[in-house]
């Protein structure tokens, strides 16, 4: 189904965002963290700056989107750091959160508030 989603004026990225769709990435990239890495061998902090918010966005329907400044483990990513098959889920999960557009987006004024036509599922 569309909705109109509000659009960050200074960032470009939506402010509301999709919350099945984020707890269906955040559960992927949570089970796939939990079956290929040690715990005991973490040291790039998956388990503990990570997993927990994938955890609590795969358990709460969270519509509203983080600032990419708060998106953890950026470095690691950026610099091709983690184990492999873990960067598509992690890029996934990191547009979806921080309501980074994939696509070309319209944007519309609504009441004064910048907004764009999106895809939400069902």
């Amino acid at each position: 189904m569309k909705k109109f989603v509000r659009i960050d004026p200074q960032s470009g990225r939506f402010l509301d965002i999709d919350p099945k769709k984020l707890a269906r990435d955040a559960k992927s990239l949570g089970d796939f963290v939990r079956k290929n890495i040690d715990p005991a061998n973490d040291a790039l902090g998956i388990y503990t700056q990570l997993l927990p918010l994938c955890d609590k966005v795969a358990k709460q329907h969270q519509n509203r989107s983080i600032p990419l400044d708060d998106l953890p483990l950026r470095y690691p990513f950026r610099e091709g750091l983690f184990p492999s098959g873990m960067a598509p889920l992690y890029s996934e999960f990191s547009a979806t959160i921080t309501g980074t557009p994939l696509d070309v987006v319209s944007i519309v004024d609504v009441n004064g508030v910048p907004c764009a036509e999106v895809e939400f599922e069902d």
